[in-house]
């Protein structure tokens, strides 16, 4: 926590630090409740493993090619006025 918000704090790997310019990566989670920060974590710490991947693929080293492609494959979610009913 720095000055009453959650922050995401990653080390930029050794292979990628002269890529990206850096030593660690920080990304505010826009909160000061720790519920909240705790539920935005994994989007803020999927969005940072891109940026370094994406990093090493322009520079042309091996990448994870899986980290680079968007989340496609997820369905929406879709939210109804009312909850399904169970079916009888």
């Amino acid at each position: 926590m720095r000055a009453g918000q959650f922050y995401y704090r990653r080390r930029v790997p050794a292979d990628a630090r002269s890529l990206i310019g850096r030593a660690e990566i920080w990304r505010s989670l826009r909160t000061d409740s720790l519920k909240t920060a705790l539920r935005r974590l994994p989007s803020a710490r999927a969005k940072v493993e891109v940026e370094i991947e994406r990093s090493r693929w322009l520079a042309g080293l091996t990448v994870d090619e899986t980290l680079l492609q968007p989340f496609s494959n997820d369905a929406p979610v879709a939210r109804s006025a009312a909850p399904p009913q169970p079916s009888s």
